[in-house]
This record gives C-alpha cells, structure tokens and sequence, in this order.
C-alpha cells in the first residue's frame, strides 16, 4: 500500500466537523472484507475506491499485526506473479511524511 494523507474526525462529538490531518495506508478497496474477516480482524475504512488503514490509533506492537494481515490479504487476493501490485507492505511500519497542521509545528 501507499501512504497517502488522510482526515480523520474528532470522536465523541467534542467537535463536530472539525478534521485531524494524519495519514493513512492506501490498499485496494477489495482489501476491506478479507481484513474485516480475518483473525486478527483489521477494521479501515472505504473511501474513493480504497481501502485506507488510518495507524493513528495502533500501539507499536500493533503494527507488526496488522503488516502480517495485510500481507495474508495480499498473497490471497493476488497471487505470486499476479500483474498487479499494492506497493510495500513496510509502508505500515515506515513514518509518514509531515503534514503542515495540527501538530506539525506549522
């Protein structure tokens, strides 16, 4: 997958409409079902046609998991010598790049 920038929402209705800049990983849009099924479920959202997995959230420990359920979607949806190609699954683990904004320093 890729590292593409992505606006989460502020929970708890503390304020309403209110974007948080950060960022998340890119997958296809297939990708949601199969992570939703499996053990560990990985749960994203569907948006423009991907599948993104917003980090924000996941302890480090977390990350190792989640790069492991993705991989398993992978070599299941899209088998060895397949054309098609999601990107590298380290992007989970690798720091994505700074957003000007909140908590940026900017």
């Amino acid at each position: 997958g890729r590292v593409v920038p992505s606006d989460g929402a502020v929970g708890g209705g503390g304020a309403p409409g209110l974007a948080l800049p950060g960022w998340a990983v890119a997958l296809p849009e297939s990708y949601a079902v199969a992570l939703r099924q499996g053990d560990p479920a990985v749960v994203g959202r569907t948006e423009g046609g991907r599948c993104l997995l917003d980090v924000r959230c996941l302890e480090p420990d977390e990350l190792p998991l989640v790069a492991a359920a993705v991989a398993a979607v992978t070599e299941a949806l899209e088998p060895a010598g397949s054309s098609r190609s999601t990107g590298d699954v380290a992007d989970i683990d690798a720091a994505p790049p700074r957003r000007s904004g909140v908590g940026s320093g900017s």
